[in-house]
């Protein structure tokens, strides 16, 4: 007998990426996004975080999905802005920061802001939406702090932000703005990045 285990689940998961997950959430309008990465030091390791006050004040650039960011221990801040139609029941947005597993932690994990700096709520692999209001402006900033995964107790250059790679290790692969219905039919939403 053969073992397709594997095989089995890779088409099991390319089911629910394909034709679940859009008949869950359809798209209600378009976001903007953008983002600014903090600087790396003088010595070339990653910067250290910053306070919100700071990262508020930056010049953020326009992102968009398939955007790559946050080299190993590094700290990116997305800026999300959108309005919510008042007709929508339920509203919330998606934000996929391009999470390596579906295990909660050992990986990137993000903390939402609005404009005033107060908490909105945390984001991980299986937490990843953010409360909203039918009529609302949103405008949220996003804490990203890249920790890469660590799996076991393998010894690795990822441990320590002075051997571990400067290259960007997540990428955003998901930022829209769905309102969950328990029968919702539409085609796999799309986000709209600033300028588009």
């Amino acid at each position: 007998m053969h073992d397709r285990r594997r095989e089995i689940e890779e088409r099991l998961s390319r089911v629910i990426d394909e034709r679940v997950q859009p008949a869950i959430y359809s798209k209600i309008a378009d976001l903007t996004l953008e983002v600014w990465h903090v600087p790396f030091n003088e010595d070339g390791t990653v910067g250290e975080p910053v306070p919100f006050e700071k990262a508020r004040s930056q010049s953020y650039a326009p992102a968009q999905l398939g955007d790559r960011w946050g080299p190993a221990w590094g700290t990116s801040w997305f800026h999300v802005t959108g309005s919510v139609p008042e007709d929508v029941e339920h509203p919330e947005v998606r934000f996929d920061l391009g999470w390596a597993t579906r295990r909660p932690g050992m990986q990137a994990e993000a903390l939402v802001f609005t404009p005033d700096g107060e908490h909105v709520k945390a984001l991980n692999p299986r937490n990843s939406w953010i409360p909203a209001q039918p009529g609302q402006q949103i405008e949220w900033y996003v804490e990203a702090a890249a920790n890469p995964v660590l799996s076991g107790f393998k010894p690795t250059d990822l441990g320590d932000n002075r051997t571990s790679t400067t290259e960007p290790l997540y990428t955003v692969s998901r930022a829209r703005w769905p309102k969950c219905t328990p029968r919702c039919s539409s085609s796999a939403p799309t986000s709209t990045s600033s300028g588009s």
